[in-house]
Order: C-alpha cells, then sequence, then structure tokens
C-alpha cells in the first residue's frame, strides 16, 4: 500500500506545489500547504517520531523511517499536527489551498536558536 501511495502522491503531483524547509523550536507554530487529490512528503529529522491530529478523520497519512506523506480527505480543512520526536516537537497548522500554492516537500529542521 506505502508504494502505491508514494506512487500516486508522484504522479498527482507533477504539476504542484513547493518544496521548502521549516526551520522551527517548540515555542513556534509552523504551516503546512495541502492540496485536495494531491499528497506532501514530509521529512523529520529523527527516524521516530509520532504525529497527533486535531482532525485525524479528514487526512490520511503513511508513516515510512524519517518521512510521512500527508493528503487531505476533503477540499476545505484547517487543522494542527503534533510532530512528536524523542530531542523535541513540532508544531504545525494544515491547511488545504490551491494546488499552485501547495506544499510538495517539507523539511522539517529544529531551530534552538530562536
Amino acid at each position: 500500500f506505502a508504494v502505491f501511495m508514494a506512487l500516486l502522491c508522484f504522479i498527482d503531483n507533477l504539476d504542484a506545489g513547493q518544496i521548502r524547509t521549516v526551520k522551527l523550536n517548540p515555542n513556534q507554530i509552523g504551516q503546512i500547504r495541502l492540496a485536495k487529490d494531491y499528497c506532501t512528503l514530509v521529512q523529520v529529522p529523527t527516524k521516530k517520531f509520532k504525529l497527533v491530529s486535531g482532525k485525524p478523520q479528514a487526512l490520511e497519512i503513511v508513516y515510512n523511517e524519517n518521512t510521512f506523506l500527508i493528503k487531505p480527505k476533503v477540499a476545505s480543512l484547517q487543522t494542527n499536527i503534533f510532530v512528536l520526536t524523542e530531542v523535541g516537537r513540532f508544531n504545525l497548522h494544515i491547511v488545504v489551498t490551491p494546488p499552485e500554492r501547495a506544499d510538495e516537500v517539507v523539511y522539517l529542521e529544529f531551530n534552538p536558536s530562536n
């Protein structure tokens, strides 16, 4: 299933999105922009992590090592996700946007200086 999902996401995202690095400390909130019928790959800087979502029923999420694929099941969505790791936490707002504004790949990084 994970291979199928990854292939589907690659095909769906051929004309969408942006690649971004999001640097956060635990006191900051970042944003991930999704698009209906597209998925976004999020890379986490550690191999062990857990996700907690405000609306898990509205998202399709597939885990793999230090990444997860996330795809909205609805056309309009605003929620949050916490990415919990052994070295810290990422606080993220999730919004659905038009495909041309959506994130295709997001690299999460810790920013301890802020």
